[in-house]
């Protein structure tokens, strides 16, 4: 692999990360006083509830492959 297609990609899994981490902090400004949904929030970091909406959102990266072909 090229040294530029490596830092390319490298460029995009540190983009993603960030992203992942900031936009709880960007998305809720005020502070949450919904008593049920702060005591979730305090079990579930912010970052991954939001990895699992973009999951949610997206229908996963990952396709699940049909296995009874074999």
């Amino acid at each position: 692999m090229k040294n530029s297609v490596f830092f390319i990609y490298l460029l995009i899994l540190a983009g993603s990360t960030y992203l992942i981490r900031v936009i709880p902090f960007i998305a809720i400004k005020e502070k949450i006083n919904n008593s049920f949904v702060r005591s979730f929030l305090y079990y579930i970091p912010y970052a991954v509830l939001t990895a699992m909406t973009i999951m949610l959102l997206t229908g996963g990266l990952v396709q699940q492959q049909d296995l009874s072909r074999q």
